[in-house]
């Protein structure tokens, strides 16, 4: 994983692994050129993703669900702690530069460690969300009289960090500059003001965008150098941290990258909690299918009804035939009626 691995590579891998990731880049750019406000939401933006790192976490800066509130005043108070630990380390060079003026490589390197130091004190403040948490300087030189390899690396990784930019503003103003020259010329020989005018009038988009240019430059950077002191606390073990008056956790730094398990000691110090871990238990199994219903019994037969009088038919009710043939069977007919009377007379004669 690029944030257990320590390097200006693997942190420019983790900044550019997601697409869309210079629109972040070139809004931060833009917000950079704003005083003060600026530069603050910039370190902020970047404490928060090297916070997201120093836990193990590899993953690219936020380009959605930003909490802005949060960034300034992560900003804001890690640049009063900068401010403040910056205030000796002035005064150091200043005072190494009078009495030894010939020693300045060595006021260059002491600022770069110092600067380094600095970075690591404002990700340790960012990491327990306090104040106070800024000024573990103890804590901070015990990580490093722990692993002082791992201590020059980083300080080789932000030098790197620092002199890249540094030598491509470098190239940029020297091509800058010859072409200014050869305007320049060209105006003197031509000794027309409107022209002239109207060059110079052409230069400044050219300006704007060498500054723009340089605010992008800056704002890679903050990020690089910023993720580059999390991926040297991960060997730490941040995530078994407690109090900061706490030792560090037994066996730090790791000999070799290896992946924390998420369990924080002291919960109500880390703002942040990784997620939990998924379970690795089998699933449980499906219930059997319940038993197929019994068939519903069929139908009962249709009666049929036959009569005398030959009338069949098929019904669900039982039906008399006087009313299938629309005749009743037990009454004579009229003619029948006349035989029988006549009958009857002739016996009484007799």
């Amino acid at each position: 994983m690029s944030a257990k691995n320590l390097g200006l590579m693997s942190s420019w891998h983790m900044l550019t692994r997601d697409k869309g990731w210079m629109k972040p880049v070139l809004l931060l750019a833009l917000i950079n050129w704003i005083p003060l406000i600026g530069q603050i939401i910039v370190t902020g933006y970047a404490l928060e993703w090297a916070r997201l790192t120093a836990w193990g976490i590899d993953s690219a800066p936020k380009q959605q669900g930003i909490d802005y509130g949060k960034v300034l005043t992560t900003g804001f108070m890690a640049s009063v702690v900068a401010i403040i630990l910056y205030i000796p380390v002035v005064i150091i060079n200043a005072t190494v530069n009078i009495i030894l003026p010939f020693l300045i490589f060595l006021t260059m390197f002491l600022s770069a460690v110092s600067t380094v130091v600095i970075l690591a004190c404002m990700l340790h403040m960012t990491i327990y969300d306090r104040f106070g948490a800024g000024f573990s300087l103890g804590r901070i030189f015990t990580m490093i009289s722990r692993d002082i390899p791992g201590f020059a690396h980083l300080c080789g990784v932000y030098l790197l960090i620092t002199l890249l930019p540094s030598l491509i503003v470098g190239i940029i103003a020297g091509i800058a500059g010859v072409i200014f020259i050869v305007i320049m010329g060209g105006l003197v020989v031509l000794d027309s003001e409107i022209f002239s005018i109207v060059i110079l009038l052409s230069l400044i988009p050219l300006a704007l965008l060498f500054a723009f240019v340089l605010s992008v430059l800056s704002v890679i950077a903050t990020l690089v150098s910023m993720n580059a002191v999390g991926q040297w606390f991960t060997h730490y073990d941040v995530a078994h941290w407690g109090l900061t008056s706490d030792p560090l956790p037994a066996g730090t730094p790791f000999a070799e990258p290896v992946d924390q398990q998420p369990v924080v000691s002291n919960p109500s110090t880390v703002s942040y909690q990784p997620a939990p871990q998924p379970s690795s238990e089998a699933p449980a199994p499906a219930p059997a299918p319940a038993p197929a219903p019994a068939p519903a019994p069929a139908p009962a037969a249709e009666e049929t009804v036959t009569c005398d009088c030959q009338v069949a038919c098929e019904t669900s009710e039982p039906t008399t035939c006087e009313a299938l043939v629309g005749v009743d069977t037990d009454t004579p007919v009229e003619g029948e009626v006349e035989s029988e009377e006549a009958s009857k007379n002739e016996a009484s004669e007799n």
